[in-house]
């Protein structure tokens, strides 16, 4: 599984995925931290990667749009440790492998986790 990370995600995180074998880079890495929202998507997709973010505007339009959106795991909460943070995106990598590859986006706030699937035209 291929995961880009927005510029609102930790970059220990995503030092954490890598060392837990996920092929995962963060955009401030690799110089796309200051890209659109869509076209950040749109890399994204290009590279058929997932989208962490805590970024709410990306969040909603990928919510709200019917445009073809890589998969997105939103994490709503801002106070989180990140080792706590680290946890749940394993435990979410896993539980929605199938719905991650198929085009789902996961919003995770306080005490719940949010499904939303993504219909293929």
């Amino acid at each position: 599984m291929k995961i880009l990370a927005d510029p609102f995600f930790p970059e220990a995180i995503v030092k954490d995925l890598n060392e837990a074998g996920y092929d995962a880079v963060h955009s401030v890495e690799i110089g796309a931290s200051d890209l659109p929202v869509r076209d950040f998507l749109r890399l994204a997709a290009f590279e058929s990667r997932i989208v962490v973010t805590r970024n709410r505007s990306l969040a909603r339009l990928v919510e709200s749009d019917t445009g073809a959106w890589p998969s997105v795991i939103f994490f709503r909460q801002d106070s989180t440790e990140a080792p706590q943070v680290t946890s749940t995106l394993f435990n979410l990598l896993k539980l929605f492998d199938d719905d991650l590859k198929n085009g789902a986006l996961v919003i995770v706030r306080e005490g719940q986790t949010l499904l939303r699937r993504f219909t293929k035209n």
